[in-house]
């Protein structure tokens, strides 16, 4: 009977073990998704700032060639 406990023993060890690593697990998947999510906003604000910089250029361009056609 003593060896179907020491199964037991080492079983609750294994699994306690295997449920800590699942915690841990998942509290890094948690910590990358807050990751991606904030790098999926800067990249957002980068190309919203990407475009405003292009209508800007555009602008100066048209600005550059009126005022070179006097």
């Amino acid at each position: 009977m003593s060896e179907i406990a020491e199964i037991v023993d080492t079983l609750e060890k294994k699994i306690g073990k295997v449920l800590s690593k699942l915690d841990d697990l998942e509290k890094t998947n948690q910590n990358l998704r807050a990751e991606l999510n904030k790098t999926a906003n800067v990249i957002t604000m980068q190309n919203i700032d990407l475009e405003d910089l292009k209508l800007q250029y555009d602008t100066l361009k048209i600005a550059n060639s009126l005022l070179g056609s006097d």
